[in-house]
């Protein structure tokens, strides 16, 4: 049975061909730019979800390539980001401190 990381990678290669990974991640912040245009607009939970969904289309693209799980890394990621100190970006994003 194929995960869904590996049926997104299928379908896109099928209808795009295959494509680098930059050319992939490029794309993947266009998704990312409509998500946030989308949010700010302030659209609905079904368009901010959908936006959610295309950019994850890249990110399962780019680990599937890469031969990790999404969901893996995303889990340790979450195990470091826990030890980090964070502060409000001027932008009022969070970032986490430097050398923490």
């Amino acid at each position: 049975m194929k995960t869904l990381q590996q049926e997104v990678l299928y379908w896109a290669e099928g209808q795009f061909g295959k494509s680098p990974e930059l050319s992939i991640a490029i794309r993947g912040n266009k998704e990312m730019a409509e998500l946030v245009s989308t949010i700010s607009n302030g659209m609905g939970k079904k368009e901010i979800g959908e936006e959610c969904a295309d950019v994850a289309f890249f990110l399962l693209q780019i680990c599937e390539k890469n031969g990790f799980d999404l969901m893996t890394e995303v889990s340790k990621k979450l195990v470091i980001n826990r030890d980090r100190s964070w502060e409000i970006a001027s932008d009022g994003s969070h970032q986490h401190v430097e050398g923490t």
